[in-house]
């Protein structure tokens, strides 16, 4: 999850044809913020939170959460490819009969 200004996050909408939800986080709790930027991470889906900028100090642990969220997710994503690439190369070094070419 990439953080972009407002302006390039619609312009993006825009120009994919999509909408993009917004969450009133006054009202809601830290789970709810939480969950609501989890499932937009797991869906690799945009996401507008709403906040008054008197609340933004309780939303500096969420950011700072999400940032961790995000960075360990980006780790994952590298060892899996990594791990993909092993692979692949194992397989093309192998002959179809399981032998070493």
């Amino acid at each position: 999850m990439r953080f972009v200004s407002a302006k390039q996050m619609v312009n993006d909408a825009m120009n994919g044809g999509y909408a993009i939800p917004a969450l009133n986080a006054n009202g809601a709790t830290y789970d709810i913020a939480r969950a609501a930027l989890e499932a937009a991470q797991a869906m690799n889906s945009p996401l507008i939170l709403q906040a008054y900028e008197s609340n933004l100090e309780y939303f500096n642990e969420l950011t700072d959460s999400m940032e961790h969220l995000w960075h360990a997710w980006r780790i994952q994503r590298e060892i899996k490819n990594r791990i993909k690439a092993d692979i692949m190369e194992i397989i093309a070094a192998v002959g179809s009969e399981g032998k070493a070419l």
